[in-house]
């Protein structure tokens, strides 16, 4: 089939740009998106990080406060007469910053407490338990910190029915005998039924305290301690900046393996009414209004990633919600098994991330098909600019094949190469013209018109060809400069073509850093076959005696190939009558030559066909493949020559495997031919023929080929 210069012009730019855009658009979209997540996953992992310092410095304010708190109690005796001068202390450190809502002292034997707190204004109150002097009662007197403690206050008398040694923060902290802190609960309530410490909208707020057992001689003396609204989490949460719709929660793991939102950017969804109860609490996450917070948790259980203890850093988590993909990250905030045990969460929509991008792909779809309009115009016209005048001269060319050498105007062409055949190709119509004044006109006719050059014949004989070539010569010639090249051919082919001469061969010629040598054409040499063997095996042989001597000298060294094959050919004298070339012509010499490049393929050095191994009789030399050399149908054996006898009882153990292994390949048994192979490669680990055919014979292990298969591979190269 062929095919118009103008399309095939049209159709190589077209794949070029087409090719080139794809492959440009694909690395920049790949570069961005991969570039826009890494932004997006550090956006989560700062915001992560800021919640969390966040929580710390909350939570450091509420332990340091604590801790302050124990040394103004001073004395283990201290007793609720006490109470004032601390009142005064403790409001004044409760001041100092604005993340702590109360502190609290209670005493083990009376059950009476100082619990100094802040009003959601900024005020501060007092409140005391106190025991009345008729009995042993408590009342509940509450004072704005102003008037304590000899202003008016309110009282709430026989208030027995709270004991403040139940609550849980001072029972935990009796029972673990340190500071602890408390999971979050609701706070107490007020006389008239709201609590202490109620947000803007009315809602429960629920806290966590941090408590502090006082001992003295080992007995339990009082508690102190601090309490934290998680009101200020979800505040700092909703004030937190994580692109457009992106936002953070935290979750705190309770011991009985609930799991609680203590903190969200909208706070009104974290406190839901029990069913139960009908009172106001903490909701779960299987019952939190936030479906994105309930999958993003469910997540983190399907992907076994569910946060331990134990601080760890950030752990990348995606959901969707619905039609829409969001990126997360959570990171556990706890410091051991103790609480408060807070995963911290964000998330983000991917569609922020990656909603420029896709637009972006849009704008390059559309700039890539106005490229493509603007190629094919341009291209049709250059082609045209081309195929135009190359048609003119083809049509010149077989009018001059005619000897129709008429004058004509040379087509024009914009592209300077085709301008310049056009007129070169009129420059040889004239001087053909003005040479067929001096060759007579009919028999120039007769020798262009029949289409054949004239030939010389020989004589059709049974010989060994045999070629020679150095890998690589052209990477090494380009470091070489040329007196060092003509040297290095020089000592190399003299030795080369010496050793051809000592086993009786005739060097027929020298192709760059090729020789060509053949055996029993001049006359009948029986044992022309072994004869080249043992060339080929001494030529190595000698190349290796060069590379001692070479890298003595600080010179480079190389490697050669040879293909050897006995057949019939051609035999006698080819040229002209002023030259003559004596050489051998057929398909035999084609063959050698083949099999000399076919040593790369299988990083062999001297590869020899199936009928030179017959006539070599003797030689030691191992089957490689059945091989369909390019510009052949037949199928050849070839082997590599490893040695002239068997005198080598390993090389000879080698040789016998692998036959026996090649045996099993060509009867398609893949497992007892890999058996055998690997046997070979213990012997020789870097054996390159067979690391090749136990790669073969797994893939045709996995793939078994077709039922005609024959065994035979086909070279697609010379």
């Amino acid at each position: 089939m062929k095919f118009r210069f103008r399309l095939t012009q049209l159709m190589i730019n077209l794949s070029i740009v087409g090719v080139l855009t794809i492959a440009f658009a694909a690395l920049a979209y790949f570069a961005a998106a991969y570039t826009v997540n890494d932004l997006s996953q550090q956006v989560l992992e700062q915001s992560l990080m800021r919640v969390d310092r966040r929580a710390r410095v909350l939570l450091e304010t509420v332990e340091n406060q604590t801790e302050v708190s124990l040394k103004l109690f001073g004395r283990p005796e201290m007793t609720a007469a006490d109470f004032p001068e601390l009142a005064h202390l403790l409001t004044s450190l409760l001041g100092s910053g604005n993340k702590s809502a109360s502190i609290t002292i209670g005493l083990e034997e009376t059950g009476e407490c100082l619990h100094v707190f802040r009003h959601s204004e900024g005020t501060f109150g007092v409140c005391e338990l106190r025991q009345r002097p008729e009995d042993d009662g408590l009342n509940l007197n509450q004072y704005p910190v102003s008037r304590y403690p000899d202003g008016p206050f309110d009282v709430t008398e026989n208030w027995d029915a709270y004991d403040i040694r139940e609550r849980p923060w001072y029972t935990e902290a009796k029972k673990a005998g340190t500071a602890v802190w408390t999971e979050s609960y609701p706070w107490i309530p007020d006389l008239d039924g709201t609590v202490l410490f109620p947000d803007l909208d009315g809602s429960v707020f629920y806290g966590i305290t941090y408590a502090a057992p006082v001992f003295n001689d080992g007995q339990l003396v009082a508690v102190v301690s601090t309490d934290l609204a998680l009101n200020q989490l979800s505040d700092y949460l909703k004030s937190l900046d994580i692109g457009e719709r992106g936002y953070a929660f935290i979750i705190e793991r309770r011991r009985d393996r609930s799991e609680h939102i203590i903190a969200h950017p909208k706070s009104q969804l974290l406190v839901s009414q029990s069913t139960q109860t009908k009172e106001q609490q903490l909701a779960q996450v299987p019952q939190f209004f936030d479906e994105r917070v309930r999958k993003f948790v469910e997540r983190i259980e399907e992907d076994h990633t569910r946060p331990s203890s134990v601080v760890s850093g950030p752990v990348p988590v995606r959901i969707r919600d619905e039609d829409e993909l969001w990126l997360g990250q959570h990171m556990c905030h706890s410091d051991g098994e103790a609480p408060p045990d807070w995963v911290i969460c964000t998330l983000l929509p991917e569609d922020e991330v990656m909603g420029r991008i896709h637009q972006h792909t849009a704008v390059a779809v559309v700039i890539f098909l106005a490229v493509v309009s603007i190629v094919v115009a341009f291209s049709y016209y250059f082609a045209s600019q081309v195929s135009l005048p190359l048609e003119a001269m083809a049509q010149e060319a077989i009018s001059i094949g005619k000897l129709k050498l008429d004058a004509n105007d040379p087509p024009d062409s914009i592209v300077y190469e085709v301008d310049l055949l056009s007129r070169s190709l009129e420059s040889m119509k004239t001087g053909l013209r003005s040479f067929r004044k001096y060759v007579p006109s009919d028999l120039v006719e007769s020798l262009m018109g029949s289409g054949q050059e004239a030939a010389f014949g020989g004589e059709l004989r049974e010989i060994t060809i045999f070629f020679s070539d150095i890998a690589g010569f052209t990477t090494i010639t380009e470091k070489l400069p040329p007196n060092e090249i003509v040297e290095l051919m020089r000592e190399y082919l003299s030795a080369m073509s010496d050793e051809v001469a000592n086993a009786g061969g005739t060097v027929d010629k020298y192709i760059g850093d090729a020789v060509m040598a053949f055996w029993s054409a001049s006359q009948n040499t029986p044992i022309h076959a072994r004869a080249a063997c043992q060339a080929a095996l001494a030529s190595q042989k000698k190349l290796r005696e060069l590379h001692d001597k070479w890298t003595s000298e600080g010179r480079v060294t190389f490697d050669m190939r040879i293909g050897i094959h006995t057949g019939d050919a051609v035999v006698g004298n080819f040229g002209s009558e002023r030259r003559l070339n004596y050489t051998v012509i057929g398909d035999a010499v084609n063959l050698a030559s083949r099999l000399e490049g076919l040593n790369k393929q299988y990083s062999t050095a001297i590869m020899i066909s199936e009928h030179t191994y017959q006539a070599a009789n003797g030689v030691l030399a191992r089957p490689i493949d059945l091989v369909s050399v390019k510009g052949k149908s037949e199928a050849v054996l070839v082997y590599e020559l490893l040695a002239m006898d068997d005198s080598d009882s390993e090389l000879a153990e080698l040789v016998n495997l692998h036959k026996s292994a090649m045996e099993k390949y060509c009867k398609q048994d893949w497992s007892a031919a890999l058996a055998i192979f690997e046997q070979v490669l213990k012997m020789r680990p870097d054996d390159p023929p067979a690391s090749q055919l136990v790669k073969r014979c797994r893939q045709y292990q996995a793939t078994p080929p077709e039922s005609n298969w024959d065994g035979v591979f086909r070279m697609q190269t010379k």
